[in-house]
């Protein structure tokens, strides 16, 4: 098999795979965002003795106003609620960063594709000006 049939064979398979993985990010973006994202970091405020004692989330300084700081306390249940925001976040960003990757290399092949088109196209003219 030359290398055109391969390509021939396999890319549509491919691109159908890029595409359901695209998709499937952002189900997957969608529903991180549903149970909610905390963009923010963890400070322990230490006790009279120095000792991490009560969680609050420092979020991103917003132009013209103040650090917004929410306490969370010391409650084992709400510390975990807290993270769990906080690593959705994260795992959104990922996300978010390989489903650009994606969509670029998607960009690149259906560009790649479209030189090929004009290409073929620009070698049939020519086949039939020169007859």
């Amino acid at each position: 098999m030359n290398i055109s049939e391969t390509l021939t064979v396999t890319l549509p398979g491919l691109l159908a795979a890029l595409d359901e993985r695209v998709k499937d990010n952002k189900a997957n973006m969608s529903a991180l965002t549903r149970a909610g994202l905390i963009r923010a970091t963890e400070y322990y405020r230490p006790d009279s003795q120095g000792n991490p004692r009560f969680l609050y989330l420092l979020y991103p300084v917003q132009k013209g106003e103040k650090r917004r700081r929410d306490y969370v306390g010391k409650d084992p249940e709400n510390i975990a609620k807290a993270r769990a925001g906080i690593e959705r976040a994260h795992e959104y960003d990922r996300i978010e960063r390989e489903t650009a990757c994606l969509l670029q290399r998607l960009r690149e092949i259906a560009g790649i594709v479209q030189d090929a088109r004009k290409l073929t196209e620009q070698t049939a003219q020519e086949y039939l000006s020169a007859r």
